[in-house]
Parts: C-alpha cells; structure tokens; sequence
C-alpha cells in the first residue's frame, strides 16, 4: 500500500491476509473464552461485592461482513492512507461497566485493581494450560490500594506466583501483609541494594 502497487497485486496479499489473519483472531477469541472464566474468579477473590467489568474483544474486522469483504470495502480508502484499516492488527479489547469505559467508571484504586486482576488471571492461566511457572514484578504496589485490597492481592500472589518481587516506598505499608517465613527484604540507599540484617 505505501509503495502504491496495483490493486491487482495488492489482492493476491489480501487472500494471504484474510487466511493468516481469520487464523490469529479466531485464536484470540478462543483465548478470551477460556480466560475470562480464571478472570472472574480472580476478580470474586480481590474485588469481592463489586461488580465485575464487562470485557469484549473487538476483532478490527467489520463482522456483519468478515474480513474478505470488509478488506474490499475498505479498499479504497486502505489505498488513500498507505495502510490496511481492517483486520486482527486493528484489534483490541474492551472494558466497560455498563456500558461506559472502566476509565471513566472507576476511580484510580480500581483501576489499578483491575490490571492486578487481568495480570494475575493471566499468570493462573499460563499455569492452568503450559504448567509454567509466574514471576510478578510489581512496583509500588500499596500506590492508591487500601490495605484490605493489597493484603487480598498479597494473599493471592502467595497462592499463584513462585515468586513475587515487590516494591514499595514505605516497608510498614506492606511489610506485615508478607509471609515473613519466605519472604527477603531488600533496601536501596543512594543507588546501593542490601539485604535486611
């Protein structure tokens, strides 16, 4: 398309696009099925009594007309602007709270709440289907969570990672919210790391 070759041409790429392209989106779609039930567990877990978000994937095709058609409709205009406006790089997924956006729903704290919960949904995950084993690495973790919350992501951490490196600006804010019998503490005073003694 930058190179403005003929539309003949451009066809014989669009037939390797809609194969490889139906493939990657209908994997995707398989994904989030099977996902979304770890989600909303997770989510029950560390959000309990507050309702869970709506979460849509949205394939970047048009899909009253799939994505042959829609790659011809928007032939054109695709031409015009030197790329391919439909197809799975176009995708994304959607999270609302009737009907509304969640960043114009919830406020900072369950905002941030709710990417712990789509990041540990995706590690259980991983370890439910590739029996591979997570790594979290959060920093700031306590940043606008209230204790309850963060002692209920620790709590589900402790169930799911193999092992978690957190950091935080004041030690008391989550310190006693840890396992102490796995857990190391570690210090940075003017760019140098030391363990607790």
């Amino acid at each position: 398309l930058k190179d403005r070759v003929s539309f003949s041409e451009l066809r014989v790429w669009d037939l390797l696009l809609v194969e490889h392209g139906e493939q990657v989106s209908h994997f995707r779609q398989n994904y989030l099925s099977s996902f979304l039930e770890v989600f909303y567990s997770i989510w029950g877990a560390l959000s309990p009594g507050f309702a869970a978000p709506d979460i849509c994937y949205n394939s970047g095709i048009k899909d009253e007309l799939g994505f042959a058609e829609s790659l011809l409709v928007a032939s054109e205009l695709d031409y015009r602007m030197g790329y391919t406006t439909q197809g799975p790089h176009r995708c994304d997924l959607t999270l609302s709270k009737d009907q509304v956006s969640v960043y114009n729903y919830y406020s900072q704290g369950q905002q941030k709440a709710l990417m712990f919960v789509l990041k540990v949904a995706q590690g259980v995950f991983l370890q439910q289907t590739m029996q591979k084993n997570v790594i979290y690495l959060i920093d700031d973790l306590p940043s606008e969570l209230d204790s309850l919350r963060i002692s209920a992501i620790i709590d589900m951490l402790h169930q799911h990672a193999s092992q978690v490196f957190l950091t935080c600006i004041k030690k008391n804010d989550i310190v006693d919210k840890l396992p102490a019998s796995i857990t190391g503490h570690y210090f940075i005073d003017k760019g140098n790391i030391a363990a607790k003694k």
